[in-house]
């Protein structure tokens, strides 16, 4: 369920994506009470997300779900707060008996790529049972390959193969009219994004809320994912949210006319961030780059790219260390 042997904790991308969420969290805390919310996740053996909503919003109830039992002997072991309650069920199970009376804060944060038309229905199961001011957060497996990768296809049969096997996984959530040239390596996070806001709209529909996004993203550590995060509110509430005295300034907040966030940070040594540090808040990615006197790929054009996804992000890229204990 929750990828239970990834070192989620050291994923410089994961962890820009995982600061965003925290950050909108923080700016809803504004208008919600989000210290009497109760989260609920996958923690992975680590339970870093845990860790870090309760330090940031101290919410106190908290339940990690993981089908693993041996995941849930390293979670015991590894548990940094009492308040948090690990349970050894899925995610499907939970979602069917589900029956909070407080708000929640639900990250349904999937590894895998192989059931991903299970997990939409299980986000918008999960959306059906939902009240206004609920939270939800949802990443998915956004890697093109594992729609079928390069083998003894020509290219556009490829193409083709990887359109069907998506329909085929899909298609109650995808538009009528996507294309074999649409579904592209770059393309792919903005569909499984289109899917999810639309499997989100099939699960409140004739209700008298809806979901808000508020962030997405995309980044790469080992696999490309995509993740969207968004509020359950009235059309009041909403538009309360997204003024100035809320949301309005926070240049992250999701706009359906604007490009998805591309989180491609390079990895950095303490010395690199260190020099690039110096020299912030800057967007001259060009500058940083001969400053430097290296690059971060084989291919200029993608180290300024990682240059300049870095300058957007150093406030959220995470600080790792060797330490002796």
């Amino acid at each position: 369920m929750s990828g239970g042997f990834i070192p989620y904790h050291l994923r410089p991308g994961k962890a820009v994506d995982r600061k965003l969420f925290i950050e909108s969290l923080q700016i809803m805390s504004r208008h919600f009470l989000m210290k009497k919310y109760t989260y609920i996740g996958f923690g992975g053996p680590f339970l870093e997300d845990f860790k870090q909503i309760h330090s940031e919003l101290y919410v106190e109830k908290m339940i990690s779900l993981e089908e693993d039992e041996s995941v849930i002997e390293r979670q015991r072991k590894n548990l940094p707060f009492g308040c948090i309650d690990c349970k050894n069920q899925t995610a499907e199970d939970f979602i069917d008996s589900f029956s909070i009376e407080s708000n929640v804060i639900f990250w349904l944060d999937y590894a895998s790529s192989k059931k991903i038309g299970a997990q939409l229905q299980e986000f918008r199961q999960l959306l059906s049972k939902l009240q206004e001011g609920d939270v939800v957060k949802i990443t998915l497996n956004a890697n093109i390959d594992t729609l079928g990768s390069h083998s003894e296809k020509s290219r556009q049969e490829l193409k083709r193969a990887r359109l069907q096997c998506l329909k085929s996984k899909l298609n109650d959530y995808l538009a009528f009219d996507i294309s074999e040239e649409q579904l592209t390596s770059k393309n792919y996070p903005k569909i499984l994004l289109d899917a999810v806001i639309k499997a989100a709209y099939l699960a409140l529909q004739g209700k008298n809320v809806s979901f808000c996004p508020i962030v997405a993203c995309t980044y790469q550590d080992t696999h490309r994912m995509v993740t969207v995060s968004g509020v359950l509110v009235s059309s009041e509430e909403k538009s309360c949210l997204l003024s100035d005295r809320v949301f309005g300034m926070w240049p992250f907040l999701y706009d359906k006319n604007d490009s998805i966030l591309d989180v491609r940070v390079p990895v950095l040594s303490l010395k690199e961030r260190l020099e690039i540090d110096a020299t912030m808040p800057s967007d001259d990615a060009a500058a940083v780059q001969s400053q430097l006197g290296f690059l971060f790929d084989s291919s200029e054009e993608k180290s300024l790219n990682m240059i300049e996804s870095y300058l957007k992000f150093y406030r959220q890229y995470p600080h790792f260390s060797r330490i002796v204990i």
